[in-house]
């Protein structure tokens, strides 16, 4: 029973850290995210320190795990951008062996041909996570691989019920991606009595005129990470 607390003190703690939040109070635990998890998901959040990286395993009706590897936030960051640049350069999308080893470690529980849902912390918001390999493959060979920046977001978007009815769809803002546009005439496509905004015709206006007002608002367009 103690250690059921203390799992789940450090997984609110790691959900507060992600969100920027200054304590755990309120923080999504353990149980809420095992609950919002589909059946054959795993859910993996990570938070980096100075000396290591902490492994949060969470699944559905089994207890979380948490697993721990010695490689520093500083030697992460390293890896990470070199790895980045490698793929901006042309080369090999294929990450190093020591984020291999260090991220998915042989006795991560990975759902074979299930989803694995990752809730990555500090450098590693940086990582393309498909390019990782584990065992004699590559992760996304493997798993369907899911991303989301904390487990509070990702327990809130599973909620059903949204507000309003309908759909606007926006994309191509800037009227030069081609493959936004086609993406936004798709959605729209599959959605009944869908508006498709693209274009000149996808501005901050129409965007705040439509918002409170359908139950889906998808975006197909250009964005901007800031990384502080």
């Amino acid at each position: 029973g103690r250690r059921d607390e203390l799992v789940d003190a450090l997984v609110r703690a790691q959900s507060a850290l992600v969100q920027g939040r200054p304590s755990p109070a309120g923080a999504t635990s353990a149980e809420d995210l095992a609950a919002a998890l589909p059946v054959d998901a795993t859910a993996v959040a990570y938070q980096t320190t100075r000396d290591e990286v902490l492994i949060f395993e969470v699944r559905a009706g089994a207890p979380t795990r948490v697993l721990r590897r010695p490689l520093g936030r500083i030697e992460l960051a390293r890896l990470v951008r070199d790895h980045r640049a490698e793929i901006h350069a042309g080369g090999a999308a294929v990450a190093p062996r020591a984020l291999d080893e260090a991220l998915l470690p042989d006795d991560l529980g990975l759902p074979r041909d299930g989803t694995l849902v990752v809730f990555p912390h500090g450098p590693l918001r940086d990582l393309p996570f498909a390019t990782l390999g584990h065992g004699d493959g590559r992760l996304v060979e493997q798993v369907r691989i899911a991303t989301a920046p904390s487990a509070q977001a990702f327990v809130t978007a599973r909620r059903p019920g949204p507000r309003g009815s309908g759909a606007v769809v926006l994309g191509d803002p800037t009227g030069d991606l081609r493959g936004a546009r086609d993406e936004a005439r798709a959605v729209a496509d599959l959605l009944p009595d869908a508006a498709l905004l693209t274009g000149s015709q996808a501005t901050a206006a129409a965007f705040e005129a439509a918002a409170t007002t359908p139950a889906l608002l998808p975006f197909a367009a250009p964005g901007v990470v800031d990384a502080a």
